[in-house]
């Protein structure tokens, strides 16, 4: 079969020997294919490489292949080869899932992406309907280590959006609130009568969205602060936990990126279930 040779370039300044990773340019040039000899293969790599001393595939002098696997004998050693097979080759399938997970990881770990938690989160607290452990949860997955900046800053912006709405609450304005209920509405007036900002404690478990309990700690004219402490304590904690064990889970699936477009599918139908069930529990 003809051999697509491919020269990288850039990678000595990205990270050099013994040197520490920083941030450099990198140029990949994808060859046109040649003939399946292996001289001709790497003169052609060390061209598109930028190399200046690219040698003839004539004055290449050939390497001895090595063994993948030697098997000792009591008088001589003998080496095998693997000789790649059709199972060897990953299906269209995988190649486009595996580019559909680097994607959202690039995404993850991007100003982008931080961007985007962020405003997830912020909204939700305000008038968005989804949770922004729902984004967490499609990114960790790709980006485990993304988590350390995403995490804390889901944690912020919703705290951020539960003190808008407070404040709009108090100033006798109300966003709208799609798939909130007034049977909702009503069990948080009641906690939050009974409990004051102690009430937000209820809404990790209760299904309620946070947004609820903030509007109504601002028309029961609760302090910011004392409802801001309960709402990290509480909601805060949530979202951290959640996104920890995202992250966590984005770890375990390493091994396995072609599966991630799976798992993200599978754990959006669960929530979409989930929510159905909150919504129709609150009606």
């Amino acid at each position: 079969m003809p051999v697509v040779p491919v020269g990288i370039a850039g990678t000595g300044e990205l990270l050099p020997k013994h040197g520490r990773l920083r941030r450099a340019g990198v140029t990949v040039r994808i060859g046109a294919p040649v003939a399946a000899d292996p001289d001709a293969a790497r003169a052609e790599v060390m061209r598109l490489a930028g190399a200046t001393d690219v040698p003839t595939p004539q004055a290449v002098r050939r390497q001895p292949e090595l063994p993948t696997r030697c098997t000792p004998s009591r008088s001589h050693t003998t080496s095998t080869t693997h000789t790649p097979t059709t199972t060897d080759v990953p299906t269209p399938q995988v190649v486009c899932e595996r580019g559909m997970q680097r994607r959202v990881a690039a995404l993850a770990v991007s100003g982008a992406g931080l961007t985007l938690v962020a405003a997830w989160s912020l909204a939700e607290a305000i008038v968005w309907p989804l949770v922004p452990e729902l984004v967490l949860f499609a990114l960790l997955l790709a980006a485990p280590r993304a988590g350390v900046r995403l995490v804390p800053a889901a944690v912020l912006a919703s705290m951020a959006g539960g003190l808008c709405t407070l404040a709009l609450a108090r100033a006798g304005v109300a966003p709208g609130a799609p798939l909130v209920t007034e049977r909702m509405r009503a069990e948080v007036v009641q906690q939050t009568l009974a409990e004051g900002p102690q009430a937000v404690r209820h809404q990790p478990l209760s299904g309620i969205p946070f947004k609820v309990y903030a509007a109504e700690a601002g028309r029961a004219g609760v302090a910011p602060l004392p409802f801001l402490v309960e709402a990290v304590t509480h909601r805060g904690v949530r979202i951290a936990s959640v996104g920890t064990a995202c992250a966590l889970l984005g770890v375990a699936l390493r091994p396995w990126p072609h599966h991630h477009a799976r798992v993200v599918t599978t754990g959006g139908a669960l929530f979409a279930v989930g929510l159905t069930l909150v919504v129709a529990t609150w009606t």
